[in-house]
């Protein structure tokens, strides 16, 4: 290995330096470079990054991310590869050129690229920089630079590949660019959590965090006060219908309203696609809104009334305007005090919204998902079946993937899928139809029909199609969704199809058939026109490795809602999109644009089996006026759950909700004013939603209730570290043994503090510091173990002499 440091190569930005810098480390892994050979050429392949394809004929090398959190008023003005480490790989490689991707059409090809001479010939290693600045955009509130990386690189004239090993990068920024986007707690809470898994720097998050803002106190132009994370946009036909789940999701904790389409005509705007994206971002900036779900109407009206809007894609020979919803979910726009900044989906002023020189940042902002729907007994179908799924599903079919491939290549794919699934202790299972025959089976239309039927929670699909079917290898058609008759099994599907989800084309396509029907599918995800081989499988195995448990490994990040999820998808492929000033043509952008999800983005995503019960305490009875009213969530085995969604709710006088803390607990501070009854919701992605009912009397009325707990809890010791006596709290949810033991760092036994049977409640002990023969323990680190059943819990303390 040779140690190369590169110093003053600056990719200069137009914009004066400023002293704001990020130094940035980034390694990478040798036994993670691949080699293969294709038609005489060597295919260079790092992990699962995507391979340079921006001009055909050039060297196709991976491409790896970068993306960096930056000040929330910030713009990169540029980046310095300080130092970097690279190895020259043994051998020598004629390097695949890269290549036009074809489209996902029967029997569409593209011309072989041959090498570009003019770089195939040169001495000099390309790329020229080992990272590359994109561009800088912003995601609810937070700033994000984009950037490249080549971790290999090649030098033609010798065939060699030049690997970098380590490499270290000086970013700098320029602040007061753009007035930060102020979010309220929620808002940065969802982004922060985007971005934990997204940027290279988590650990500047919060300093780099938006600016805080409260919502409820002041109202727009066009808005009242108030907090609504949800909305449903929805014509006015729909609304009574829509408000079910307005009060569903509000009582879950995702405040939510109803509003009308027809109510947006107050905002500026050409057309009704503009006006509406004009009042998401007023709810964005006034009521603090995360998912936006929009029942549509009437697909097929004049431009002027459409309730959604066609954006631009081009690539190699095609192009095409498509139906696209991350219109309605990058809502940043550039305000001043930079006047030369100015984001929007139609910023040069023509008739193609979402071109390159319109120099909108990608981001999602909020989570978006839509169902088109052509009379109110769809709509009431569409809700009924989304509520029978969160509120009654069955509890063993989420943790089991159909994995479907309708064509005879892209098997690795679907693979790379079943690799991270069955990274998974059981109960995740998958089954491979292949059209190839590597799978477990060949596929069909009816055996994906009754395999859904028989309760799968998850598909991904890869096949040609049409705007009424899927080819896999036959067509599975409206008439095969008709006959889907697992009401309480309903199945998330993403698919690389053509054409399915095309809703613009045809009175009923594939997706909203899917999306309406009884039974079937809860969350649709599928092209509006034709993808791209080997990039649109990339959505398919990008959305899994999103919402499968962390457990799965990298880079699974366990999102718990479908809307974030998709648009995570999005995000994470961002740094392939075309920059400000590099041409429209990208296949990237096209199948971004085109990728829409039909459902409610608010929808959670289990990714476990069998889904549990929960066992919730809290008092059934209180008193009006100020007070701390706790809730304990456990599982069926009484062990804590770590961030259930809890709300409390008493009809204008209590509405709060939160997470639980790792012991399962959260306390709210309310004040009900009048007798009635207090709503307690519990809902967490891996568990039966639970409701249930506090009866609220009159002050004075009745003696206060005894709570009892309902989980297993151990509490850190008060006071530690301890001089003389330290006191430990635990709790107990049912009749059993309980042992507490201390240790010293070596594992041996210090004190059995108890060993006894124990009735459901709360306890309290002290230790004096002394073990069992009554000897004073000299300072030090112990810890404390928490033994009951199948319960363990074990904490440290020390002791200070």
């Amino acid at each position: 290995m040779r140690r190369i440091v590169l110093t003053g190569v600056l990719l200069m930005v137009a914009m004066t330096l400023q002293a704001g810098e990020i130094i940035q480390a980034l390694h990478f892994a040798p036994n993670d470079l691949s080699i293969s050979y294709e038609k005489g050429y060597a295919v260079i392949n790092y992990r699962n990054y995507p391979n340079y394809d921006d001009n055909p004929g050039y060297p196709a090398v991976p491409v790896a991310p970068l993306y960096v959190v930056i000040p929330p008023s910030a713009t990169v003005t540029g980046v310095e590869v300080v130092s970097v480490d690279e190895m020259v790989i043994p051998d020598d490689y004629l390097i695949m050129p890269a290549q036009i991707h074809p489209p996902f059409l029967p029997g569409a090809s593209a011309p072989f690229v041959e090498p570009n001479q003019e770089i195939y010939s040169s001495s000099k290693v390309w790329p020229e920089d080992v990272v590359e600045y994109r561009f800088t955009g912003s995601k609810g509130g937070f700033r994000i630079g984009v950037f490249r990386i080549y971790p290999v690189r090649y030098i033609p004239e010798v065939k060699k590949l030049v690997f970098a090993t380590g490499l270290t990068v000086r970013i700098t920024y320029k602040e007061n660019e753009v007035v930060p986007l102020r979010q309220t707690k929620r808002q940065i809470a969802f982004h922060r959590r985007d971005l934990l898994s997204l940027v290279a720097n988590p650990d500047d998050i919060s300093r780099f965090a938006p600016p805080l803002r409260k919502t409820g106190v002041k109202g727009s132009k066009f808005l009242p006060p108030g907090t609504y994370e949800h909305v449903i946009l929805t014509p006015t036909a729909y609304k009574d219908t829509f408000q079910a789940l307005a009060d569903w999701r509000t009582r879950q904790g995702i405040p939510s309203r109803v509003f009308c389409i027809e109510s947006t005509q107050v905002y500026p705007g050409k057309d009704i696609a503009e006006r509406m994206r004009q009042f998401l971002q007023d709810a964005d900036t006034t009521w603090g809104l995360i998912f936006a779900f929009i029942a549509r109407q009437d697909v097929h009206s004049p431009v002027a009334n459409r309730q959604y809007r066609r954006c631009w894609a081009q690539y190699s020979i095609y192009s095409d305007s498509l139906p696209c919803d991350l219109y309605y979910a990058d809502l940043f726009r550039g305000v001043p005090p930079n006047t030369n900044i100015y984001y929007d989906w139609n910023g040069n002023k023509n008739t193609r919204y979402g071109e390159v020189a319109d120099t909108i940042d990608y981001f999602s902002d909020i989570y978006v998902g839509m169902v088109t729907l052509d009379n109110e007994g769809q709509a009431s179908h569409f809700q009924t079946k989304l509520l029978r799924h969160e509120s009654n599903p069955d509890t063993l079919f989420f943790a089991k993937a159909i994995l479907l491939n309708g064509v005879t290549f892209s098997d690795h794919y679907l693979n790379r899928i079943y690799d991270k699934i069955m990274n998974v202790s059981p109960p995740w299972k998958a089954v491979k139809m292949y059209q190839s025959g590597a799978g477990h089976m060949q596929p069909s239309a009816e055996k994906f029909r009754d395999s859904v039927n028989a309760g799968y929670g998850y598909t991904a699909i890869i096949g040609h199609g049409s705007v009424t079917y899927i080819k896999i290898p036959n067509n599975y058609t409206l008439s095969h969704v008709g006959q889907q008759n697992n009401y309480n099994k309903l199945n998330t599907i993403i698919a690389v199809c053509c054409h399915p989800g095309a809703f613009d084309q045809a009175d009923e396509c594939l997706a909203e058939s899917m999306a309406v029907a009884n039974g079937g599918f809860i969350n649709v995800m599928m092209n509006s026109r034709f993808g791209w081989v080997d990039v649109a499988e990339y959505y398919n195995e990008l959305f899994f490795y999103k919402f499968l448990p962390e457990a799965a490994g990298s880079p699974c990040s366990a999102y718990v809602y479908v809307g974030q999820a998709l648009a995570r998808v999005k995000d994470h492929l961002i740094s392939n999109y075309p920059k400000p000033g590099q041409g429209e043509s990208s296949p990237w952008k096209w199948e971004t644009f085109e990728k829409n999800l039909f459902g409610d983005p608010a929808n959670m995503l289990p990714n476990w089996s069998p889904v549990l019960s929960m066992q919730v305490d809290h008092p059934t009875q209180i008193e009006t006026g100020p007070q701390d009213f706790t809730v304990s969530v456990g599982d069926n085995t009484y062990a804590p759950v770590e961030d259930a969604l809890v709300c409390v709710m008493k009809e204008g006088e209590v509405y709060d909700y939160g997470l639980t803390d790792p012991s399962g607990q959260i306390t709210f501070n309310i004040n009900p004013q009048t007798p009635g009854t207090m709503f307690v919701t519990v809902t967490e992605r891996n568990h039966q939603r639970h409701e249930s009912t506090v009866t609220v009397i009159q002050s004075g009325t009745s003696e206060p209730e005894t709570p009892k707990p309902s989980v297993f809890g151990l509490s850190s010791a008060r006071p530690n570290p301890f001089h003389r006596t330290t006191t430990i709290n635990y709790q107990i949810p049912k009749k059993t043994r309980v042992r507490i033991t201390v240790y010293d760092l070596t594992g041996r036994m210090v004190r059995r503090l108890v060993d006894d049977d124990k009735d459901v409640g709360f306890y309290s002990l002290d230790w004096d510091g002394r073990n069992d023969q009554g000897v004073v323990c000299p300072s030090g680190v112990y810890f404390y173990r928490f033994e009951s059943g199948d319960y363990v819990a074990t904490k440290n303390l020390v002791i200070m002499r």
